[in-house]
């Protein structure tokens, strides 16, 4: 059981990027080097994860070794949101020059939201030439946040990513091809909203967990989950994700090397329980009982 969900993760690249806070390059290299040597071969990046940095990481790190790349195109270094076509295109070809690679795993549109609507047509025309030509293996399409597709749209893409955890599900449209992300909530569910520090401005999560309304309302749903699995949620999302039979593979953001012995610590200690998935799943699709005036204010 352990092997099978092992070969669900996905390292996540983003808390390596400096944007939830400066890291040294020295223990980003450190972090990919054991990821790789634990036996996790896949990656999750984007152009946007440090302005460049990621990718270039990954490109000299991993150069020539067999493993799985999925980047994005749609937003792009220094420049922010743009899906026109020649944006993309020299997104794409940026991204295989850093990562020093002829060909992508996915390529996962990255959440695109009403400013993709003008492009649709030639961005989805482009997606399937790169196919095509075997320069990506899959297209995907990194959902927007609270963001509603249609989904003629959405049955375009042979991957879709999408936030999972004890706070949020998906809705999962499509058998088998969600790539989960967010599985700890960015960091919400292993305590990271405990304490009332305030995230410095190098981590993006301060321009909505800095918000005291928002805060506080994620911080009763917490009290809710904790009433009824304890205090160790982490766990409990992890399982209640990989449990899940739609869920093609899970993203792990790691900053640490001993985020990467925890993540082995919790796929040894899988378990599925479909009685705890039933009541996580009661608790979320009634946002856990508190008849809160704005859910949005949720994760």
């Amino acid at each position: 059981m352990a092997k099978k969900i092992k070969n669900k993760i996905v390292i996540g690249t983003w808390p390596l990027s400096g944007d939830y806070g400066i890291i040294k390059p020295s223990d980003v290299e450190k972090v990919l080097i054991k990821s790789f040597e634990d036996g996790f071969k896949e990656f999750d990046t984007a152009p946007s994860y440090g302005n460049g940095y990621i990718e270039n990481l990954l490109g000299s790190i991993f150069n020539k070794k067999k493993i799985k790349i999925n980047t994005k195109i749609g937003n792009h270094p220094f420049a922010g949101k743009s899906f026109k076509l020649d944006d993309l295109k020299k997104s794409i070809n940026n991204s295989l020059s850093r990562l020093k690679v002829e060909n992508i795993n996915i390529l996962f549109l990255h959440n695109p939201r009403d400013e993709l609507k003008p492009y649709l047509k030639e961005t989805l025309s482009f997606l399937k030439n790169l196919k095509s030509k075997k320069i990506i293996k899959f297209t995907g399409l990194s959902c927007a946040p609270n963001y509603n597709y249609d989904n003629k749209f959405l049955k375009f893409f042979d991957f879709l990513q999408d936030d999972f955890n004890l706070l949020k599900k998906p809705n999962l449209r499509k058998k088998n091809n969600i790539y989960a992300r967010s599985v700890f909530a960015n960091g919400i569910l292993t305590g990271a909203i405990d304490r009332n520090q305030k995230f410095n401005k190098y981590d993006h999560r301060a321009s909505w967990l800095n918000n005291n309304t928002r805060r506080s309302s994620i911080k009763t749903r917490l009290t809710v989950l904790r009433d009824n699995f304890g205090h160790d949620l982490k766990q409990y999302s992890f399982n209640y994700v990989l449990s899940n039979k739609k869920i093609s593979k899970a993203i792990i953001g790691v900053k640490k090397k001993e985020h990467i012995k925890n993540l082995e610590l919790m796929i040894n200690n899988f378990e599925k329980n479909l009685n705890t998935n039933n009541k996580i799943e009661k608790l979320i699709d009634n946002d856990f009982y508190l008849n809160q005036n704005h859910k949005e204010l949720g994760f």
